[in-house]
């Protein structure tokens, strides 16, 4: 019976309005069954979601054409459904606009905090601070929020991406020309070693951007550049129990993520 159910479900359009009962049989299942049927509907969706300049979220829907038409099939069926859509997708935000506000807004309208608890993954575009160096704590709140404020938030964040221009890893020994700077002053203006007081974090993974102009003008590697400093974040996490590992990306469009143009 509940295959059976599953597939009808799956296979059909939503419920409408004038005949609830059809979906009462669905509500019936066991909750782990239900999220089945959201994960398998979701399946085809893309797994990243750029909140773009021109974006304004909003509730329930989160955005135009985005959730699948299950979960707006009833209010129960929204609320468990979108948050399996949220603990599947890997948010981006931007520096450059209000995506964190708005995405922030949007996790707080879930009951008990369940929006923020079903993040798992987290982006961020053009990023140029992780955390602010005058607050004790990352969930002390700022009129700007910085990034380490949503991922604070997400207790049950695993995944945290940053993408940054690869010029504060470097320093000025003149006029157009450079060095490679010492981590502990590149930390000072990235502040990424604070993402170690996230719990629940796996893996931080770095996109350098417009890195090949600054290695011939170093003379050496793209990779080489950063390596001191994700030597000296490894250190930190290790430093503060092992659990957290970082990867690093290289691109060169500064902008990355095209889809913010």
């Amino acid at each position: 019976m509940p295959l059976t159910l599953i597939r009808s479900i799956l296979t059909q359009s939503p419920p409408v309005a004038q005949a609830p009962s059809k979906f009462h049989g669905f509500l019936s299942l066991p909750r782990e069954l239900r999220d089945r049927v959201y994960e398998l509907a979701m399946s085809s969706l893309d797994p990243d979601f750029p909140i773009r300049l021109s974006m304004t979220l909003t509730f329930p829907s989160l955005y135009r054409n985005t959730l699948p038409g299950i979960c707006l099939a009833s209010r129960q069926t929204h609320t468990e459904a979108t948050l399996i859509y949220i603990s599947r997708t890997n948010f981006w935000a931007s520096d450059r606009c209000t995506s964190q506000r708005q995405l922030l807004h949007f996790l707080a309208q879930f009951p008990e905090h369940s929006g923020f608890k079903a993040v798992r993954s987290l982006s961020w575009y053009a990023m140029k601070r992780f955390a602010s160096s005058s607050e004790a704590s990352l969930t002390s709140p700022v009129h700007s929020p910085y990034p380490s404020y949503l991922a604070a938030q997400c207790a049950g964040l695993t995944s945290l991406t940053v993408q940054i221009l690869l010029r504060p890893v470097l320093r000025a020994t003149g006029q157009a020309s450079y060095a490679i700077a010492e981590p502990d002053a590149v930390d000072e203006n990235l502040l990424l070693s604070r993402a170690a007081e996230l719990k629940s974090l796996k893996t931080l993974k770095i996109i350098f951007t417009c890195c090949k102009v600054y290695a011939w003008v170093l003379g050496c590697k793209q990779e080489e550049i950063p390596r001191a400093y994700v030597d000296f974040l490894r250190k930190k996490f290790g430093e503060a129990g092992g659990r957290v590992s970082v990867e690093v990306e290289f691109a060169e469009d500064p902008l990355y993520m095209a889809s913010f143009r």
